[in-house]
Order: structure tokens, then sequence, then C-alpha cells
């Protein structure tokens, strides 16, 4: 991160220091070139078949089929002007558009998941349950990550989001693995007609 004082021509009023962080083009920069290692130079030479539908669907929708290397190619020139323009921008002093991390977001995860699926024995995927395992997953974190905003919105600062969410899941199958449980379920039950206060309510429909 560096400033400096820029004229009005950049975009800023003149001698206004300007603050420019190298953070973004730096990440997206290394991105960018391990992607041109692995999906353009490493690229399997196969096409990979995207399924968007189960074979008994209702609607039936055609397979999307890619070939690797051609969208490995695609995808690294992509990247590397993606970031060789994030850091012209920086360099200038202007902010880098959230179209550009998009742009290069999108095409790094399908060059990704090319890249992956073509690796393997069989170069086919279903994209539906590849999505809706994503979405499964994602929702506690995406809950976990709204309660950790909340909190700092409301100044304090929760820091067992993550345990929160673990312990949450706890008590529903203790029961069937808990000893103490096993014990009581191994003990005699009390008579039809008990007068203890926890039986009351069984007690009295069964004495009218």
């Amino acid at each position: 991160m560096s400033t400096a004082t820029v004229p009005a021509s950049t975009g800023h009023p003149a001698g206004v220091k300007a603050i420019r962080s190298w953070k973004t083009p730096i990440i997206l920069g290394v991105l960018a070139i391990l992607g041109f290692f692995l999906f353009g130079l490493q690229a399997p030479s196969s096409d990979v078949t995207f399924r968007l539908t189960e074979d008994n669907a209702a609607i039936q929708l055609p397979s999307l089929v890619v070939s690797a290397p051609v969208l490995g190619w695609i995808a690294s020139v992509v990247l590397l002007a993606s970031a060789a323009y994030a850091a012209i921008l920086v360099n200038r002093y202007q902010r880098i558009p959230a179209w550009l991390i998009a742009v290069f977001a999108v095409f790094f995860i399908a060059a990704f998941l090319t890249w992956s699926i073509g690796s393997a024995r069989s170069p086919s995927v279903a994209l539906y349950g590849l999505l809706a395992g994503s979405f499964t997953l994602a929702f506690p974190l995406i809950f976990g990550s709204l309660s950790g905003v909340l909190c700092e919105r409301s100044g304090v600062v929760n820091i067992a989001i993550e345990g929160q969410l673990l312990f949450e899941r706890l008590p529903p199958p203790l029961p069937d693995h808990c000893p103490a449980t096993r014990l009581w379920d191994s003990l005699p039950r009390p008579s039809p007609v008990c007068w203890c206060p926890w039986c009351w309510p069984s007690s009295a429909s069964n004495t009218s």
C-alpha cells in the first residue's frame, strides 16, 4: 500500500493524497499464473460433460460438453488479462470494478471444474448434484456469517460461532449414543397408576 499526491486528471481533487492497495492485483496475478500452468499447460486432452438434469427428470436439459484444452487456454488468457488490467487501474489510482472480480471468479471456477473433472477417469459430472451439495454445505456457513455480522453491529465480539453451529447439531443424535439413555431405557417402567409429580397427567387420565 502506498500514498502519493496525484493530479486532478486521475479523478481525484488536485493536491489530495490517494491511497492505492496492491493486494487485489497481487492475488489476481498469483491465481492467474497458477491457472496458466494448471488450466493451460496441464490441461487434460479430453471433453468434459456437465449433466444438467437427472435421467428420469420431467424436463430434460441437454448436457453441456466442453473441451478442456480450449476452455483452459481461454480462461488462462482472460485471467492474465484481468490481473494485468487490475494492476493498471491500481497504478493509475483508480478503483477496481466489481465486474472485473466477477469475471475473474467465473472463469477461474469454470476452468478449475473442467480441469479437475477432465483429469478423472470418467470426465462427466452431475452439475445439479454439485450445486445442490454446495448450497447444502454453504447455508450453515452463511447463517454463521450473518450472525457474526449482527453481533458486530450490536457491539459484541462473538468468537464462538463455529462452536455454536456444532453444538446445535449435537443434541439430536445424542440420545441414541448416550450410555445413560440406554441405562434409563433398561429400567422398569412405573405402574399405570403413579402419583409422582411427573406422572400426574397420565395418572389422572388413567383413574378417570
